[in-house]
């Protein structure tokens, strides 16, 4: 039970959600190496590392002109 506990206390996740002017692979490169040096000490499990290309933006409605508020 304790031995479980503190398997649960050492897990946890990152997030990084940066939009960015950097090529997905050169992103991931990037992310990959200032993980390894923060985390090299205590050691990491990647399990998941997503870089990604959005398209343009399409939005659904659009102003004719200025809106002033």
């Amino acid at each position: 039970m304790l031995e479980d506990l503190m398997i649960i206390l050492h897990l946890f996740f990152l997030t990084v959600n940066a939009r960015v002017e950097v090529h997905p692979d050169n992103l991931t490169k990037i992310i990959k190496e200032e993980i390894d040096r923060i985390f090299k000490e205590v050691g990491y499990k990647e399990e998941k590392l997503n870089a990604l290309i959005p398209g343009r933006p399409n939005p659904t409605f659009r102003y004719r002109e200025i809106v002033k508020l």
